[in-house]
């Protein structure tokens, strides 16, 4: 039965989008215990059972590779039920940013305070590995202001957040559109037609400075006012998590950073407005490594 929980476990990593530390946390194993207890062959029954009681399903659906990968995510990870009414109301930040976030956490500091925050969120980490859940943003105003009670974030380890959000079902098609040869401009302007695979709170344009200069303005949407006023996250990191998102779609299409000059964060007509100033480039850059570290 062993190459047959193999196949499972690599289908439930297919199915669930997630990755080995998480399948080792529902063990209580290390990342390293389980790959090498996956790598020989070696899960005990009490391995098995504690998988089907957690997804709840038959040990017979895995021994007959009969399990309804599909099913137990539809069971599971519906919004009804896997997150609190308080983070439903004008839900527009997915579930995907959210774990991009606390995988830096995690590995910034380590998974026990990972999953301290976690649960000043009141939700459970499987619900991290479900990309078409929303929430609002008193979940990133939480886990921020709980994280900044520690330390700061650098604007590296906000950029690691941003490329680990393109491990996403959603985001990933993104990258399938052939963006190296696109100009800044055309890049930004990509993206900006994009936004909803990005977050919905916002509203996005593109607009020209002068012929060299360009800048996104992102503005707060109405419905959202209530929740921003009542938020304690700075703009400032809202911000620089905006920025490393649009550096991390440049640096996997293959074109390095962008060059940004300025930004800007004002208050107008109770909307929160972000710009984010471009210097444009006659040709894209070329990859730079460091980026990737």
């Amino acid at each position: 039965m062993a190459s047959i929980i193999q196949d499972f476990f690599s289908e439930l990593k297919n199915h669930f989008f997630c990755d080995d530390r998480f399948i080792a946390d529902f063990l209580n194993l290390s990342e390293s215990e389980f790959q090498y207890k996956n790598n020989t062959n070696n899960f005990s029954l009490n391995d098995i059972l504690k998988i089907c009681d957690v997804f709840q399903i038959n040990i017979n659906d895995i021994q007959n590779k009969t399990v309804n990968f599909t099913r137990m995510k539809q069971k599971f990870y519906t919004p009804s039920f896997a997150i609190p009414d308080e983070y439903k109301i004008n839900a527009g930040t997915y579930v995907s940013n959210i774990r991009s976030i606390v995988n830096v956490i995690k590995n910034k500091y380590n998974p026990k305070t990972a999953q301290y925050i976690i649960n000043k969120c009141d939700i459970s980490k499987e619900v991290l590995l479900n990309d078409q859940l929303k929430v609002n943003l008193k979940v990133a105003n939480t886990i921020f202001t709980e994280t900044s009670k520690i330390g700061n974030f650098s604007q590296q380890d906000f950029l690691h957040m941003a490329l680990n959000s393109y491990d996403s079902n959603r985001r990933k098609d993104l990258l399938n559109s052939p963006l190296a040869s696109l100009t800044d401009y055309q890049l930004i302007d990509f993206m900006v037609t994009n936004s909803k695979q990005y977050e919905m709170n916002f509203d996005y344009q593109i607009k020209r400075y002068n012929d060299y200069i360009f800048y996104l303005e992102a503005q707060s949407k109405i419905e959202i006012n209530d929740l921003l006023a009542s938020s304690i996250i700075s703009c400032h990191q809202g911000n620089e998590f905006r920025k490393a998102s649009i550096q991390a779609l440049s640096i996997l299409s293959g074109r390095g950073p962008l060059n940004i000059i300025h930004t800007d964060i004002e208050a107008k007509n109770q909307r929160q407005i972000f710009k984010i100033y471009f210097k444009e480039t006659k040709k894209p850059f070329s990859i730079f490594p460091q980026y990737y570290q």
